[in-house]
């Protein structure tokens, strides 16, 4: 695939995801460019209009707020829905554990994978101009949309593109999915083995962390569609795979740096995110019925749900029960679980 088809297929990616379905892969893409991952929210009501927290490469901390606007515009009726966000974004210093500094000045940034209206923009430049300065530590409010989001994203899969033609296919026929369909096991651990270089000589240590996000920033993709649709099963056990097997890479050639721990610990923090919404959403649903049932025949209906949840649970005891014994064939091991 040359580099501008790659750039056309995540740009279709892109115009069907929502925020929480594009946010794994902004994070690990992120993370490809050399930025600092500091803090990643769980969407509750304590994130202060900040969903992501991250420290540039030239230092700069940034405070992020994701927006969805798949294949349309960020409005003016939207704006006004996310004004008060956008105050706390701008206006709300960042907790000394996190910044390091009580006194550190924080860039925020809106992100949408949409477009932005004329008027929006518009209204953010008057934002800037009368509002912040009666905040002595607040700086302007900045804008990244669609294209950055596509630049960031298809550089860091770019990098760790499957060579493979079939791999190939079968990646953008389960990113291109309705999210609905199982993604093959065995698909997860091709591109995970591809992009890391499984079978090559020990990479640089520069380069180790590079093919780490770019996987994740494919994974993210591949499964992203999965998540917009609350298929989180798929993704779980995607991000279960893909774990194992990042875990089996720096085992086999005996990464151990803060970089790899840190790297690690971001993927393994998103598995876990993601397991945990999970198992909130199936305790929604059982609420006001029983899991399990005296009646054979009540079984049916909650059967495969059960069956989902103690997979992934099967999943994630194995790899915190092995993962610090993981040997070079661990991605095998996970597909078999």
């Amino acid at each position: 695939m040359s580099s501008s088809e790659l750039v056309k297929w995540i740009e279709i990616w892109l115009d069907r995801a929502g925020e929480r379905a594009y946010q794994p892969a902004f994070l690990s893409a992120l993370t490809f460019h050399k930025y600092k991952i500091v803090h990643n929210t769980s969407h509750n009501s304590l994130e202060l209009g900040k969903d992501v927290i991250a420290r540039a490469p030239n230092g700069d901390l940034i405070a992020f707020q994701l927006k969805g606007n798949p294949g349309t515009r960020l409005t003016m009726g939207q704006w006004h829905e996310i004004y008060p966000q956008v105050i706390q974004l701008v206006t709300m210093p960042l907790a000394a554990l996190l910044s390091g500094k009580k006194t550190a000045h924080h860039r925020p940034i809106l992100v949408t994978n949409g477009e932005v209206e004329e008027d929006v923009q518009s209204a953010i430049s008057a934002f800037n101009s009368t509002f912040v300065p009666q905040y002595a530590s607040a700086l302007p409010l900045e804008l990244w949309t669609r294209g950055t989001l596509i630049r960031l994203l298809a550089d860091a899969a770019a990098a760790v593109w499957p060579a493979n033609l079939s791999t190939q296919i079968e990646l953008l026929r389960a990113a291109a999915s309705g999210g609905k369909e199982s993604i093959s096991a065995r698909i997860i651990t091709a591109v995970a083995t591809g992009a890391l270089g499984w079978t090559d000589d020990r990479p640089s240590t520069a380069r180790s962390i590079e093919r780490v996000a770019g996987l994740g920033t494919i994974g993210s993709i591949l499964s992203g569609q999965h998540a917009q649709v609350g298929n989180l099963f798929e993704v779980i056990k995607t991000k279960a795979i893909i774990l194992g097997i990042v875990a089996g890479f720096f085992y086999k050639h005996s990464f151990n740096t803060k970089k790899h721990s840190y790297l690690y610990d971001l993927l393994r923090h998103e598995l876990f995110t993601t397991l945990a919404t999970y198992a909130e959403q199936i305790s929604i649903k059982f609420r006001d019925q029983p899991f399990v049932n005296e009646d054979i025949f009540a079984e049916f209906g909650i059967q495969h749900a059960r069956k989902m949840m103690v997979l992934a649970l099967l999943a994630v005891h194995a790899l915190e029960k092995h993962g610090e014994n993981v040997s070079s064939n661990i991605g095998t091991c996970f597909c078999n679980v």
